[in-house]
Order: C-alpha cells, then sequence, then structure tokens
C-alpha cells in the first residue's frame, strides 16, 4: 500500500504527494463454508469415474481457476458405486501448489453410498502454473488426482482513495494559513507510480486542482484568515476525470469538514472530521 502525504491549503493552488461438469448426486451431507473471493471458478472438465466392482468415485478431471487471489472453486466428489467411499488425507501438489489451498467437507470422511462431500479449493496468490489436487481414498488404486489449471490475468490496476485519517492546522506566524494534512491511499493488487490527480473543492467556495506524488509535498501561498472563522467542508477527489485505470472506481472521494475558530493566534490544531 503506498500513501502519498498531501498537504491542503485553504486558500491558494496546493501541489502535492498517491472464482462442471456437476455430477447429478444429492448433496445430502454438510456444505463447507464457503471462502470468500472476488469471483468464483469458471468451469471444470466433466466427472470422471473411476470404479473397483461397487466401490466408485466420481470427480472432475479439471478445475479451473481465476487467476487472483481468492478466487475460489468447489469440487465435488460423489459416491457413484454401493459401498461406503473412504476420502483420507487431501494434498496439492506440483509447481504452483503454495499459490492454492483447500477445504472443505471431505478429508477424513467416509461419504456414503449416493451421497458427495466438496473440496473448496481457493487461490492464495497469483498461480506461476497448474497444480494437483490430490484425493487419496480407500481404492486399490493411485489417489485420484484433479488438475488445477488458473485462468486469466490477475487484476494488475491500483485502487485509489483517500486516507479515513486527517489533521488540520491554522498557523498565523509569518504568514496565514489553514493546512489539511492527509494522505493518497493505493489499496489495490496493483502497484503506482508517478503523480496521480486530486481535485478539492470547497463548499460554496473555490475548486483546486493538484498532483499527489509519493512523499512530495509542495505548500501553497498563504492565505489571510481574518474572515476564515466558521465551518468548511472540503470535497476531496483522487483521479477525478478517471485518467488512471482503477480496480474500483467508486471509492475515489473523501469529505472533510473543520471548524476554524475565530482570530486564531499562532500554530494550532484545528477540528476536522473526515467522512
Amino acid at each position: 500500500m503506498t500513501g502519498a502525504a498531501l498537504l491542503l491549503t485553504y486558500s491558494g493552488a496546493a501541489v502535492a504527494d498517491g472464482f462442471t461438469g456437476k455430477t447429478t448426486y444429492p448433496r445430502i451431507e454438510s456444505t463447507p463454508t464457503p471462502t470468500p473471493s472476488p469471483t468464483p471458478s469458471t468451469s471444470s472438465a466433466g466427472p470422471d469415474e473411476t470404479c473397483e466392482g461397487s466401490l466408485c468415485l466420481s470427480v472432475p478431471q479439471e478445475q479451473q481457476l481465476c487467476a487472483a487471489a481468492g478466487c475460489h472453486a468447489s469440487i465435488v466428489i460423489a459416491n457413484t458405486g454401493s459401498r461406503p467411499l473412504r476420502i483420507n488425507e487431501i494434498e496439492i501438489e506440483g509447481p504452483a501448489a503454495q499459490t492454492f489451498r483447500h477445504s472443505g467437507d471431505c478429508a477424513n470422511q467416509t461419504v456414503k453410498a449416493g451421497r458427495t462431500c466438496t473440496v473448496v479449493v481457493t487461490v492464495v496468490a497469483e498461480p506461476t502454473g497448474t497444480a494437483t489436487l490430490v484425493i487419496h481414498q480407500n481404492l486399490a488404486g493411485p489417489a485420484t488426482q484433479v488438475t488445477l489449471v488458473p485462468s486469466g490475468t490477475a487484476d494488475r490496476r491500483p485502487n485509489f482513495r483517500m486516507s479515513t485519517k486527517a489533521t488540520c492546522s491554522i498557523s498565523t506566524i509569518g504568514s496565514d494559513r489553514f493546512t489539511i494534512r492527509t494522505a493518497v491511499r493505493n489499496d489495490g493488487p496493483g502497484g503506482f507510480e508517478g503523480s496521480v490527480p486530486v481535485r478539492v473543492a470547497e463548499t460554496g467556495g473555490q475548486t483546486r486542482e493538484f498532483a499527489a506524488t509519493i512523499d512530495a509535498v509542495v505548500l501553497s501561498i498563504p492565505t489571510d484568515l481574518s474572515s476564515a472563522d466558521g465551518t468548511h467542508t472540503f470535497t476531496l477527489t483522487v483521479d477525478p476525470d478517471h485518467e488512471v485505470d482503477e480496480a474500483d472506481e467508486t471509492n475515489n472521494i473523501r469529505r472533510i469538514t473543520a471548524t476554524v475558530p475565530q482570530g486564531p493566534s499562532g500554530t494550532s490544531d484545528v477540528p476536522c472530521t473526515p467522512s
């Protein structure tokens, strides 16, 4: 998360720092708690049934997931035989194994005939390749494998917002000035370098345009505070004209209300509230 320290003055321009094939078997046993994700998995290959006499297991051969962290897929394991199916350990192997994790109600459980259980696979980091979900069971043959395939491209866009914190102050030393100190945050999956535009509009007053960059602050010219007492509301909008492609364009506005006392002297803090 990057932060750009930001200073604005009460008057004068300011420049500152920026988730199947589905089986048709009824689901009777408990349902796993879904793992939060921005999107579900995209698709899965048709189920592959393996039988040893009356002991049968059906599961998709392949599962696709979106490539972003937080995406998840629900993989249904079905007992299509007439004998109890014992699911033992479940693990993930392969070059990108560390970018996935699994949960659900299957591991170390017995699935009765005609019933199912579900493995939830979650992307925990942008996958660097495929991985394999390995399902150990009570068939005499090898463990069952499901190939996990990340699909698409991870979102690398930034997501700007104004900080939820701000401090305000006034000073009559040297030259009068009123200052709001806050920050531009980047909560997106992608980084950002350079300056980002910010617009500051005072209710009933002026609208100012400036740029915020990391760790760069340029103060504006002082202003006369002799008639500035009272309550002032400022609307701060980062990237107001959507010049930067963001992951979320709906959280760019912050309002700050400040109360300036009458006849300020020296340098002192001023109550101000972001909303």
